[in-house]
């Protein structure tokens, strides 16, 4: 119970890798608050952490787009847990597709409000109820550090842009947070089975494209990135701080496809 007698907030925690995180927290000994914009969502994990998982857990539902949605949010736990002791700011959206020549203002505009300002504004607010020390960690991608989307996506500009800031934000609150206790890292997955993934499922190019250019030769897991959450939440990376830890199955180190022969 690596993390008994802790408070764990995961934005997001409605499907996916905010589920699985949610519920290995929670495994692990955590009092999880499961925060989602779909309040339906975020009720139905925390009764199921509740019921199933024999752990403590309640909902919060919250738009991170939203300042004023967040400081209600971040008031609820003071008043209700007076501290925090993890944040995971899981809470994220693809966006459209395309380069930065295809895609409008006005959608790069909501994939940054979602993917950035919706981690800076749960960051900025958590910082506060972590006085006796924390673990920040926030969900960037694989994108972050690539140019293009995967096999038969092709660039998603607005996505890799958004993911890349995180890394940058991750470690200015590192550096910043550092002798107060708090440590801040961030995860990069790489094509994990979740309902963001979903809608490519049906396509050929993009599974097979995925399994035959990950040196694993297959796709993630929601826990197997939960797993890694986990550790980072946990004392046992008590001196890791401003990290970026890949989550990929290797793709991210091979050259395309990895099992193409070449006849020499």
């Amino acid at each position: 119970m690596k993390l008994a007698g802790k408070t764990a907030l995961v934005t997001g925690a409605g499907n996916g890798i905010g589920l699985a995180a949610a519920r290995r927290f929670a495994a692990d000994g955590a009092r999880v608050i499961v925060s989602d914009v779909d309040t339906q969502a975020a009720h139905r994990v925390a009764n199921e952490i509740a019921e199933s998982h024999n752990g403590q857990a309640r909902s919060l539902a919250c738009d991170v787009t939203q300042p004023a949605a967040v400081a209600k949010m971040f008031a609820d736990v003071a008043a209700r847990e007076s501290r925090l002791d993890i944040l995971y700011n899981n809470a994220g959206i693809a966006g459209p597709p395309g380069g930065v020549t295809d895609v409008s203002f006005e959608d790069w505009q909501h994939v940054f409000r979602v993917n950035v300002d919706g981690v800076f504004t749960c960051c900025k607010a958590a910082i506060g109820l972590m006085s006796d020390g924390g673990a920040i960690i926030n969900q960037a991608s694989v994108a972050a550090i690539v140019g293009g989307g995967p096999p038969g996506v092709g660039p998603i500009a607005a996505y890799t842009s958004s993911k890349a800031a995180i890394l940058g934000l991750t470690r200015s609150l590192a550096y910043q947070l550092g002798a107060r206790n708090i440590r801040c890292n961030a995860i990069l997955p790489g094509s994990i089975e979740t309902n963001m993934t979903a809608p490519l499922m049906g396509s050929t190019i993009y599974t097979d494209g995925v399994v035959r250019a990950t040196p694993l030769a297959r796709f993630g897991k929601p826990e197997e990135v939960a797993s890694v959450a986990a550790f980072l939440a946990s004392d046992d990376a008590s001196f890791v701080s401003g990290a970026m830890i890949v989550v990929d199955g290797g793709s991210t180190i091979a050259q395309g496809p990895v099992f193409e022969q070449i006849s020499l």
